[in-house]
């Protein structure tokens, strides 16, 4: 029996298969490659609430926006508590601020924002190269809570919103906040912010972060690293 040979279109059909499959499976060297792989311009894409200092057109959003992403004051202490709704775990954080760096504190955990960051576990006394967002997850937050993770959370709120927002004045930790209630889906997430460009109520259906105290001076034991 004399077997039938592939047609010249079928033979192309099956390399092209092929050098796709190569592709596939991390070959970005061939030749095909860079046709199989269009390219996306992520940089065009709009971000969802708008970017960074933007106004979105909402002024009870615009004016809570306005403290997170605006100049934050140079020197604070501020202390907190978290709630992590899901399985409900709690812990207290503080923000302190000097003129060269950021000590964020969560639990035993703490972020050193400066020129050389680092995340360091108090109860181990050991610290890590970088800002590890990772070693408070549990809480379902991270070393940016206090400014700047808020402030996007609002916007893709802003953005996803189920009814209008509405805005009010609120007295938290002692101080008086710029607060904004915005309808999501079946409920509504709070966002306030205080004159000093820190968060002072961040509730959501997942976590809450909540003010319990500010001042204006900071103690350097707070900047300071285990060995």
């Amino acid at each position: 029996m004399q077997l039938s040979r592939p047609s010249r279109s079928g033979r192309r059909i099956t390399a092209a298969a092929a050098a796709l499959a190569a592709c596939a499976a991390g070959a970005i060297g061939l030749p095909a490659c860079s046709a199989a792989r269009p390219s996306i311009d992520k940089a065009a894409e709009p971000r969802l609430g708008g970017d960074l200092g933007k106004p979105t057109g909402i002024d009870a959003v615009d004016a809570v926006l306005q403290r997170l992403e605006g100049a934050a004051q140079e020197v604070f202490t501020a202390t907190y508590a978290i709630t992590r709704k899901l399985g409900a775990e709690t812990a207290k954080a503080e923000v302190a601020r000097n003129a060269t760096a950021t000590s964020v504190t969560i639990g035993l955990v703490r972020y050193l924002l400066s020129d050389a960051p680092k995340t360091c576990n108090l109860n181990e006394s050991l610290c890590e190269r970088g800002i590890i967002d990772a070693r408070t997850s549990n809480l379902g937050i991270g070393s940016s809570f206090w400014r700047d993770n808020p402030a996007r959370a609002l916007r893709v709120a802003a953005a996803r919103r189920s009814g209008e927002p509405t805005a009010s004045t609120m007295t938290i930790g002692g101080q008086e906040a710029s607060c904004v209630a915005v309808p999501v889906g079946q409920g509504v997430e709070t966002y306030c912010a205080l004159t000093a460009g820190a968060i002072a109520r961040w509730d959501t259906a997942y976590v809450t972060v909540e003010l319990e105290s500010l001042a204006a001076t900071v103690d350097q034991e707070s900047f300071q690293l285990p060995a």
